[in-house]
């Protein structure tokens, strides 16, 4: 099993690694550096979609702009009941979260959401 710690400095990450327990640095075979490849494996996320209009709050629409950053698993109960129409709430399954701090915009016909 793999844990990751975000440390903001490299002073701070000195800090951590001399506080650590004796008995931590015998559970864990090592600590290094985080690598890109780390996270190779899919996350769950939720993405906000907002400013859908009702003519395109159906599962095609929302699976089609969940598949451009991931795998839809499920929506939020809001937006499933359609009680809440100014924003739509769906989880993803991702290993791109990278993608996730963007905004996408998405023409339809000639409003734009």
């Amino acid at each position: 099993m793999t844990y990751l710690i975000r440390i903001q400095s490299v002073e701070e990450m000195h800090v951590l690694l001399s506080n650590l327990p004796r008995a931590l640095t015998q559970i864990y075979s090592e600590i290094r550096q985080w690598k890109e490849d780390d996270c190779a494996f899919n996350r769950l996320c939720w993405v906000l979609l907002r400013a859908l209009p009702p003519c395109v709050r159906h599962d095609d629409f929302i699976g089609a702009i969940a598949d451009g950053v991931g795998c839809m698993v499920d929506c939020s109960k809001e937006t499933r009941n359609q009680s809440r129409m100014d924003v739509a709430e769906i989880l993803i399954l991702t290993t791109d979260f990278g993608c996730i701090n963007r905004t996408l915009s998405v023409s339809i016909g000639v409003m734009e959401t």
